[in-house]
């Protein structure tokens, strides 16, 4: 479950902070992704890290449960999410 009180800017900060050091391997997103400026980053991973913002703590990958949950909550918060599909070609919501 993902908390309430991750906020815009603490996606923010972990999108800064992605920007800078990258996602580890085993975090990459297979699906989706987080459309910011030119990149794209893992949905999940994204939010882990912007809880360490919020809360003080990375979240756990099973915290999240699947990317739906973690896509509609980006989404509400004003982020675009894109479908990776094959050949790399890539789908806007």
């Amino acid at each position: 479950m993902i908390p309430d009180n991750i906020s815009r800017e603490d996606v923010l900060r972990a999108l800064e902070k992605l920007a800078r050091s990258g996602a580890p391997r085993r975090r990459q997103s297979t699906r989706y992704l987080l459309a910011h400026g030119d990149r794209g980053y893992p949905p999940r991973y994204v939010l882990a890290v912007a809880n360490t913002f919020a809360n003080g703590w990375e979240l756990h990958p099973t915290a999240l449960g699947g990317g739906g949950e973690a896509n509609a909550y980006l989404k509400k918060l004003g982020f675009t999410i894109v479908t990776m599909e094959r050949g790399l070609q890539i789908k806007y919501h």
